[in-house]
């Protein structure tokens, strides 16, 4: 997630320099990423880094409450596999906004594929973030909806065909909200890649969604994320 410091000073940057980036706030206090200082500044105070920078007549409260000692909870090591997988075609839609619409972009790309005939043929559910793509994201950030209908499956002008896969992955599985996928990429980026001989290669980070969100509660959601990677020198 972040660093081990204390609250005081990661939330310095927020309150004292208004006009900087969330991705500037979140390097400059050692955070790896800008969703994990997102993540964070939720889990401590209900709100994001840009409602904080909104509101500050509420600065003085949420100083207090950050003031209090927190017992961080037990971190388990992320289990990473490599793998190696050949390429496969998916039919996807590009959506572009916060995470929260998501899902109805999946349902309309799933309603295209019932009136095409193809739906039958689904193989897989994917995922594709082109760029930060969570609750706080703006609305031009862009992530791909993907469905693997097969290799005969041809997309309409509304949507597009793409290659994922082929070659070497580092696949880790993340159970639970898809808010947390986060915490997997701060890991496999973060740690993960630092610590083995592996090097990240030029190719789509992408997620395999394992589970069926309208029929299993978010805490039961298994996701696998895939990131490209190649043996180092």
């Amino acid at each position: 997630m972040g660093p081990e410091n204390t609250q005081e000073w990661k939330r310095q940057p927020v309150q004292k320099e208004p006009a900087h980036a969330v991705t500037d706030v979140a390097f400059t206090v050692g955070y790896e990423t800008s969703q994990a200082l997102a993540k964070a500044l939720r889990e401590l105070t209900g709100r994001s880094a840009t409602e904080l920078r909104a509101n500050p007549s509420q600065m003085d409260k949420i100083i207090a409450a950050l003031s209090t000692p927190r017992q961080q909870p037990e971190i388990k090591p992320l289990e990473v596999k490599l793998v190696t997988i050949e390429p496969f075609k998916v039919i996807a839609s590009r959506h572009s906004g916060a995470q929260k619409g998501l899902f109805e972009a999946y349902g309309k790309l799933f309603a295209w594929a019932e009136i095409g005939g193809i739906a039958e043929n689904l193989r897989g559910i994917y995922g594709v973030p082109i760029d930060e793509v969570g609750p706080d994201a703006d609305e031009d950030c862009q992530f791909d909806c993907c469905f693997d209908f097969g290799a005969a499956a041809k997309p309409d002008h509304t949507h597009i065909a793409r290659e994922l896969g082929g070659g070497l992955y580092a696949v880790a599985r993340h159970i639970g909200h898809y808010d947390g996928l986060h915490d997997v990429y701060d890991s496999l980026y973060g740690s993960w890649l630092t610590s083995t001989r592996y090097e990240l290669r030029d190719s789509a980070l992408f997620h395999h969604y394992l589970a069926d969100p309208e029929s299993l509660p978010p805490e039961e959601w298994e996701t696998d994320v895939y990131l490209p990677v190649i043996a180092g020198a």
